[in-house]
């Protein structure tokens, strides 16, 4: 896979500078369904039991697919997440099967959706598999291929190139810093104190 990086933006150009607002989109509406979208990878990276790095790698595909996509072309939020969930997990090593991922995102999407329409009710679970049981129905088979096209359009938007920056990037530096700062501050601390102990005497 190509070791390019994605462009990096501002964030006023993450926040107005986009399609949705070209289409009359309010601000407040659009960020709304971007928070909907992340808390549904947080809920669907959870379930899948995947690493940090690869819900974070997601989380900025989203981002950037909304940078350059409508949300009135592309409404489904959720079909968007779960195809950036399942590159993400193909470019961080951190695979899961394309049918875990289906049927996981299937249930959590119907679910959210149920509390959205004030019932909270989702899909069956199998006790004896404790596993999902989703019918094999025309939704689910609708929801299989969406989430097949948008991530043919999301290696579009991405331009292949997936290599960027996350949050664990900037993190040693700064935790080593801030070690180096308190050990120096801790030294200084125990010198100062030794210092006053010898004045006293």
């Amino acid at each position: 896979m190509s070791a390019s990086k994605i462009s990096t933006f501002t964030g006023d150009q993450w926040s107005f500078q986009t399609p949705s607002r070209a289409h009359k989109i309010e601000p407040n509406v659009e960020l709304e369904k971007r928070n909907e979208g992340v808390e549904f990878l947080q809920n669907l990276s959870h379930q899948l039991r995947l690493r940090y790095t690869t819900l974070y790698t997601a989380v900025v595909y989203f981002h950037f697919f909304y940078f350059r996509r409508s949300l009135v072309v592309h409404p489904d939020v959720f079909d968007v997440a779960a195809s950036c969930l399942y590159l993400a997990t193909k470019v961080q090593e951190n695979r899961r099967r394309l049918q875990d991922i289906v049927e996981t995102s299937y249930f959590l999407k119907r679910t959210t959706m149920s509390k959205a329409d004030g019932h909270d009710k989702g899909e069956e679970i199998n006790p004896e598999s404790n596993k999902i049981a989703v019918p094999q129905s025309e939704q689910y088979t609708m929801h299989w291929t969406q989430i097949v096209n948008k991530e043919t359009i999301l290696l579009q938007t991405l331009e292949f190139r997936f290599d960027h920056p996350v949050l664990f990037d900037y993190l040693p530096p700064i935790l080593k810093h801030w070690h180096d700062v308190t050990y120096r501050n801790g030294m200084n601390l125990r010198f100062c104190e030794q210092f006053k102990k010898k004045t006293k005497r």
